[in-house]
């Protein structure tokens, strides 16, 4: 669904369903605490991180979050020490039902351009769809030499990256002179593998390391992963077994920056360790944080100072963090993705307290004044919420309220409610 169509959506959602005003409940009235636990995951061929680098990360990133996410949510991230791969990867995960899903989406680096999902016939109509969340003008930036008139042209110019791309990664070398990408395809070098992993996982908000994953995941060629090297350099993930970010975590790769490996980064060995660190923390973590807990998406058009900017002049780490720090004040553009969150956690304190009524109210308003594009499946995040708002006006006993949700669900195309 496009933008103009789910606002007009939205609109007719909130005229079926007026809500009463309630004090006491603005975005700026309650500070929320969160503190999340942090370990690094290491693949021992490549440099890792000292002590040291690990608390300069979390500081920058505490900081720049502090500032440019400023919407009374407090961060605090605690490093427990560093675990092995095999702590995520167990292989319970393949049994679960996200990485079923996953699994037909999957890039099989073997047969490349034969990847069975590449070759069927609704392949470019579900990317195209995919990349239609971007305004065209936007998206010509990340192919400046190329003309590009559709989207069905950014699609073609997108692939043709892709694979490139991904055959540029199976060449790279370790210091040592090793291949980067191992041969026998650990799980940990899969994109999909860590989502599938990362859904089941019930020990970890964020997660640092230095391994090259590759980007495998094909229903979502993300133009600026693809562009740089179409691999991971962070991802926030669902995992719902884990409630300091409302069911979400995240991960961060330290390889561009300390890998020792010039195709990825050239700049790497010229840049001071403490800026390396900065840059890590500031531009990669606090970034993925306000996926995993804000849910905004990946924007192209909120400027070089805004956090969440992944257009085509913030894709050199270095360049996108001095152009983050020049300005430290929140990105306004930001701000609706925030205030809905809010509204959230709002909903779960009045909850608490026992004030069921206004609770269902605020739940309400979050599910319709959540913006149109989310870093997670929007009509799942609507439902959802509004769940939650018929449950606790069942336990204030208003009637009035629960159909004001169903009205809004209907207007929204959301089922089950």
């Amino acid at each position: 669904m496009n933008r103009a169509l789910q606002s007009i959506l939205l609109a007719t959602a909130i005229a079926a369903a007026p809500l009463p005003c309630i004090s006491g409940t603005n975005s700026t009235d309650q500070v929320h605490n969160i503190s999340l636990t942090v370990v690094s995951m290491f693949d021992k061929r490549l440099p890792a991180l000292t002590s040291k680098d690990v608390a300069d990360i979390l500081a920058e990133a505490e900081r720049v979050i502090a500032k440019k996410l400023a919407g009374g949510t407090t961060v605090s991230l605690v490093y427990v020490g560093e675990k092995p791969f095999r702590d995520l990867f167990t292989t319970t995960y393949r049994h679960g039902k996200k990485y079923a899903t996953l699994k037909p989406w999957r890039y099989d680096r073997v047969l490349a351009e034969k990847t069975p999902i590449l070759l069927s016939d609704q392949y470019e109509q579900v990317v195209t769809q995919f990349l239609r969340q971007w305004p065209l003008e936007e998206l010509r930036d990340f192919f400046p030499s190329s003309k590009v008139s559709t989207y069905g042209d950014v699609y073609r110019h997108v692939m043709a990256t892709y694979h490139k791309k991904v055959r540029a990664l199976g060449r790279l070398e370790t210091k040592d002179g090793d291949p980067l990408l191992l041969p026998e395809q650990p799980p940990f070098q899969s994109y999909v593998e860590w989502l599938a992993a990362a859904h089941e996982q019930d020990k970890y908000d964020i997660i640092l390391t230095n391994t090259l994953i590759v980007y495998d995941l094909l229903s979502c060629p993300y133009p600026h992963t693809v562009c740089k090297h179409a691999k991971v350099g962070g991802s926030s993930f669902t995992s719902p077994r884990r409630r300091a970010m409302g069911g979400r975590a995240l991960m961060v790769n330290i390889l561009e920056e300390y890998g020792n490996v010039k195709e990825l980064n050239p700049r790497a060995g010229d840049t001071p360790r403490a800026l390396r660190n900065k840059i890590l923390g500031g531009f990669y973590l606090a970034h993925e944080f306000g996926h995993a807990f804000y849910l905004i998406p990946d924007v192209y058009d909120h400027g070089g100072a805004c956090l969440m900017n992944s257009a085509f002049d913030a894709m050199d780490a270095r360049k996108g963090y001095e152009l983050l720090t020049a300005d430290m004040s929140a990105c306004p553009k930001c701000r609706p993705w925030i205030d809905a969150k809010h509204m959230e956690l709002q909903a779960i304190s009045l909850e608490r307290e026992g004030n069921h009524r206004a609770a269902g109210y605020r739940y309400l308003e979050c599910a319709l004044r959540t913006p149109a594009v989310l870093d997670v499946h929007r009509r799942t995040r609507l439902g959802n919420l509004l769940r939650q708002a018929i449950a606790a006006f069942k336990k204030a006993e208003d009637t009035v309220g629960i159909e004001k949700c169903r009205e809004a669900a209907r207007a929204l195309s959301i089922g089950g409610i």
